[in-house]
């Protein structure tokens, strides 16, 4: 199976006919390969560099950004918190959660607010500018969605609206080649 590498350049492009590729490929395949969809390549290398810098930190820094009351909505979350689906062992992996930033007041007391990285600096920064390219980029994807289905295409927009999409930095360590486990 190959999945479909769709361009959301408009300045090349209908909307329509984004749209229908899109929607197209969501019903044969459920996914697409999202190209030209202006994320800011620079912005992406320091989220990656920044996500090493923040897992190479040693555990006890990182657990200061653990919210043992926060179901892991934000900030640092250790190995062996999540397990998957049906499964007795738990996962071998450290992730790092990052909300939305702007809340509006009605929401403040509801949603957990961001950890802030002391020894990194930019990191709440960078953060907040890749979930607000990335929530941008979904809000697109969802109109292009809703033309498809023959739907204005600001349908979604209160759906979306303030919703509590989280970004995931995730560390999976090297395996060590002799465990066969």
């Amino acid at each position: 199976m190959s999945l479909p590498i769709i361009s959301i350049d408009e300045s090349n492009r209908e909307k329509i006919d984004i749209s229908k590729d899109i929607g197209k490929s969501c019903q044969k395949y459920g996914f697409f390969i999202v190209k030209d969809h202006n994320l800011k390549i620079n912005t992406i290398k320091n989220v990656r560099n920044l996500s090493r810098e923040f897992f190479n930190l040693p555990i006890e820094n990182k657990m200061k950004y653990h919210q043992v009351s926060g179901a892991g909505q934000r900030g640092y979350t250790p190995f062996g918190i999540e397990k998957a689906v049906n499964s007795l062992s738990p996962d071998q992996k450290e992730f790092w959660h990052h909300g939305r930033s702007n809340w509006q007041e009605k929401y403040i007391d509801k949603m957990p607010a961001n950890e802030n990285v002391d020894e990194i600096q930019c990191f709440d920064q960078t953060l907040i500018g890749l979930f607000k390219d990335l929530d941008f980029l979904g809000k697109k994807i969802l109109s292009y969605i809703s033309l498809f289905l023959g739907l204005k295409p600001d349908w979604f927009d209160y759906k979306i609206n303030q919703g509590n999409s989280i970004l995931r930095l995730i560390h999976y360590p090297p395996k060590d080649r002799n465990n066969s486990g």
